[in-house]
């Protein structure tokens, strides 16, 4: 028998739980690589904004999982958090390209 990982996954092999896991996960790398590549590089501002982001989709996931219903309350406010995180965010970043540019 497995030993129970401690994500709460039954195993290390990429395959524990079938192809759709696998594809899952698989998916999920990029998503991963980009925001490593933004904590190096990004200023403080914006990784936090996007770490607060990330945590609201996270959020919103978990909602899900637990039984939210797409039109319950508890998620459209959890959707809009998330949408109005995400557009700090992209302000913050766009912030930091005009300024590296000497313009704003």
């Amino acid at each position: 028998m497995a030993r129970p990982y401690r994500w709460g996954l039954t195993s290390l092999s990429p395959w524990a739980g079938g192809p759709f896991v696998y594809m899952t996960r698989a998916a999920c790398t990029h998503c991963y690589v980009s925001r490593h590549e933004l904590e190096l590089l990004a200023p403080r501002a914006v990784v936090g904004l996007a770490a607060e982001c990330s945590r609201a989709v996270r959020m919103m996931r978990d909602a899900v999982s637990a039984g939210a219903r797409l039109d319950s309350d508890e998620l459209e406010e959890l959707t809009r958090r998330y949408l109005d995180l995400r557009s700090e965010a992209q302000d913050a970043m766009r912030s930091d390209i005009w300024a590296d540019n000497g313009e704003e």
